[in-house]
């Protein structure tokens, strides 16, 4: 093979290709020199986050109208385009990626992470991405402001106009259930509708900028944006020859203001150099486990001793031992650090930097000790090491319960043992009791377990059939038929 290095460039960004020439045949086949492949943002390593703040927030920080403003303005002068036809799944696809390459011009390890919102659908208020070190949360005041998120600096003016969101609870947004019947469409405007339909009810979930004309100026759209692509991507690899069933009669119509067709933005990998890791499967394998509780020299994650003082001697309120008021400058009049969080270590969604609640609760129901709301550990434990049936933890049994589950063999009718583990040794989430699963990873053993849960439930979904799907018992809200205004709105 014969390889030489060309560029393919339009409108304001380059795509490096490598071009192999086949000696027997003389054809070229076109392949990326290298391959973004994005991950779910949940996934991301601390260091690969905040690069991703940072690089956005060059972008923002710069007087107005900010290159990230104009990005925004482009969505909003060609949004007859960018929704509601046929080109709108390639637009969007053509357009992350320019504004990807923008970022990697700033850092070139950066790429656009998704946001697989389906993870919390029945419960988006309180998915972990809206702490303040991840996407900030819900506007403020009259406004709708978002007061603390990472992609604005500390000191003024930092993010101008002010970012706007009014999270909206009644708005009921698609599941994995919704996405699978999606994917099982064999025509390609009647997936799109879907993908269009549902990137419009996550925009009326969230309000403020994104469910506005401008709505690129909230950095979460380019995530969610990036999940329906990804949807997409999958959606062209289920369906045999499903690069052949866009319209024909637009396959060559400009997509503007980019001045590229289609065509030449159907195959995401070979034209746009992208792909994606499949949820949970991007992160890393082996972290370093927080400690939830008193570190060796007796300070809570965060950062108080069991009198409530941090290692300077200040309390939650601000005041020391000896009554002084706290003058270190490290919180703001509203009680408020650089990064968004108040005294206690919450933020005003009420997330700490664990993902806990202010109740102590993560998004899988158990506190920082591991127990759930009734004082049970994922194994089935209280406090005392006793399961409801009455078998303890160090292998004896209370006699006045009977368990009446388990065969001769120590094993339930779910292939569990009376320790909560199958006959391999792991648990139900597949971790040993030294916390690391088949793979030897240990990345989700302390959760979130309903990243693993989705991901679990999308591949059985993938195998499942069509009929098997609509006979699902569902918990989420059944989606709803969007006003007839916001129709007007978002798709003319």
């Amino acid at each position: 093979m014969i390889k030489a290095i060309a560029i393919h460039q339009r409108s304001d960004f380059t795509v490096k290709i490598t071009k192999k020439t086949s000696i027997w045949s003389g054809g070229i086949e076109c392949s990326c020199a290298e391959i973004v492949r994005r991950k779910e943002v949940r996934d991301l390593q601390p260091g690969e986050l905040e690069r991703y703040h940072a690089a956005i927030k060059q972008l923002a920080k710069q007087p107005h109208p900010s290159p990230w403003f104009r990005l925004a303005q482009t969505y909003a002068h060609h949004k007859a385009q960018a929704v509601g036809n046929s080109a709108s799944l390639l637009w969007h696809r053509y357009f992350l990626r320019d504004v990807e390459r923008r970022l990697q011009d700033i850092d070139c390890s950066v790429t656009i992470p998704y946001y697989d919102w389906t993870v919390n659908a029945g419960d988006q208020n309180k998915a972990r991405v809206w702490g303040a070190s991840v996407f900030g949360g819900n506007g403020e005041g009259n406004q709708d402001c978002v007061v603390h998120h990472p992609f604005k600096d500390y000191y003024p003016p930092s993010w101008v106009p002010c970012l706007r969101r009014r999270f909206n609870q009644d708005q009921p947004l698609p599941d994995v259930v919704d996405i699978q019947n999606a994917l099982n469409e064999q025509d390609y405007d009647a997936f799109r509708l879907h993908m269009e339909l549902f990137f419009t009810m996550f925009k009326s979930w969230m309000g403020g900028h994104m469910d506005s004309d401008h709505s690129p100026y909230d950095p979460v759209f380019l995530s969610v944006a990036a999940f329906i692509d990804r949807i997409f991507w999958d959606w062209q690899n289920k369906h045999e020859g499903a690069m052949l069933r866009y319209p024909q009669d637009r396959r060559y119509v400009p997509l503007m203001p980019f001045k590229v067709s289609p065509d030449e933005v159907m195959d995401s990998k070979k034209q746009m150099c992208v792909t994606y890791f499949p949820l949970s499967e991007g992160a890393v394998c082996n972290i370093t486990l927080p400690n939830l509780g008193y570190n060796s020299l007796g300070y809570d994650r965060h950062g108080f001793d069991r009198e409530g003082y941090d290692i300077e001697g200040y309390n939650i309120y601000g005041v020391n031992r000896d009554g002084k008021e706290d003058d270190r400058g490290i919180f703001n009049v509203y009680g408020y650090d650089r990064q968004g969080y108040r005294r206690n270590g919450y933020d005003s969604m009420g997330l700490d930097r664990f993902g806990f609640s202010e109740s102590d609760y993560n998004m899988d129901g158990y506190n920082s000790e591991g127990y759930d709301r009734n004082g049970y550990d994922r194994y089935g434990f209280d406090k005392s090491g006793i399961t409801p049936f009455g078998f303890h933890r160090n292998g004896t049994l209370i006699s006045y319960k009977d368990p009446g589950t388990f065969d001769g063999a120590g094993f339930n009718r779910y292939g569990l043992d009376r320790y909560g583990r199958d006959r391999q040794g792991y648990d139900v989430f597949g971790f040993n009791s030294v916390g690391y699963d088949r793979r030897n990873c240990n990345r989700h053993f302390l959760g979130p377990m309903l990243i693993l849960i989705k991901r679990w439930a999308e591949l059985e979904l993938e195998r499942a059939s069509n009929m098997t799907i609509r006979i699902i018992t569902r918990i989420c809200p059944a989606l709803q038929n969007l006003p007839e205004w916001k129709w007007v709105l978002c798709f003319h």
